[in-house]
């Protein structure tokens, strides 16, 4: 471990843009860990076997009125103009913001995560969760960057009933080039909340023209990935959001994110707040704040 400068837990957007960061503009070396099997987050996707990309954990469009989060996104990847449209239990029309700027980026997610960690000073240990890797007994020299769920660095609940999770369920739908004609469609008094079309996401893509598609049904669920926070009183985590130093090694701790705070956050806030961060970080290492 000596070998890196800071140690990031979690490959999530907050994550990898601070790797980003740190080894394109301070040309530092990075490690992240990450306890899944793939990097990206809740924004990973996979290709259905019809061709069509789909979200492993509900839609992200990213959207945003910040020109330079803006222009930083692009550098990393062109996006297109998707726009996120909602047909809600009323068969209501509405589109989800009213953001400046909106799209996918147009190779993917999860091209565009592969290409935020592309830097020959970042490594990536998947399938490896901060406390299997803390047993290591190794710290960086300057810094860990904490963006994952504190109750996995706690090693236990916190409190009870922080989070609400989801699953999803894929539907083929042969002989149809859309099934539900919007991208998302909102339901009630049915065992599922929402159904997705991420056809609708790359309109003009290769091959998405062709009359077969899928939906993804979405239900709530009280188990599983902590994807909603349910924590109203927003001071009641505030001992986490400043970086504190490890007076045995020295190292800088600092959380980012939405896990860490039980928060729900924009994409275009969690890109802007790594960038913060990453810019308060000297040219020797270490971070000011």
């Amino acid at each position: 471990m000596s070998n890196y400068d800071y140690l990031i837990v979690g490959a999530g957007l907050s994550g990898c843009v601070m790797a980003e960061r740190i080894a394109s503009v301070l040309r530092k070396r990075v490690l992240i860990v990450e306890k899944r099997d793939y990097i990206g987050g809740l924004c990973a996707t996979k290709i259905h076997s019809t061709g069509i990309e789909y979200p492993l954990h509900g839609p992200h469009t990213f959207h945003t009125s910040d020109e330079t989060i803006w222009k930083y996104v692009n550098m990393i990847s062109l996006f297109n103009d998707y726009r996120h449209k909602i047909l809600d239990h009323r068969s209501e029309l509405h589109v989800a913001h009213n953001d400046l700027w909106s799209g996918m980026p147009i190779d993917g997610w999860n091209t565009f995560f592969n290409r935020l960690v592309s830097n020959d000073l970042i490594d990536i240990k998947i399938n490896c969760s901060y406390s299997k890797f803390m047993k290591l007994g190794k710290l960086p020299k300057y810094g860990v960057i904490y963006t994952g769920n504190l109750e996995d660095m706690a090693g236990e609940k916190i409190v009870n009933g922080i989070w609400k999770s989801a699953s999803f369920e894929i539907e083929n739908h042969n002989g149809f080039a859309t099934f539900q004609g919007f991208p998302q469609v909102d339901y009630q008094n049915e065992d599922f909340v929402s159904t997705h079309e991420p056809k609708h996401y790359y309109p003009n893509r290769p091959g998405y023209e062709s009359n077969q598609t899928i939906i993804i049904k979405q239900r709530e669920s009280n188990e599983g990935e902590p994807y909603f926070s349910l924590v109203k009183n927003k001071n009641l985590f505030n001992n986490y959001d400043k970086p504190f130093i490890d007076t045995e090694s020295g190292v800088c701790r600092i959380f980012l994110g939405r896990l860490p705070f039980f928060r729900n956050i924009e994409m275009d806030v969690a890109v802007k707040e790594a960038l913060d961060v990453s810019s308060k970080i000297n040219p020797d290492g270490f971070i000011e704040l």
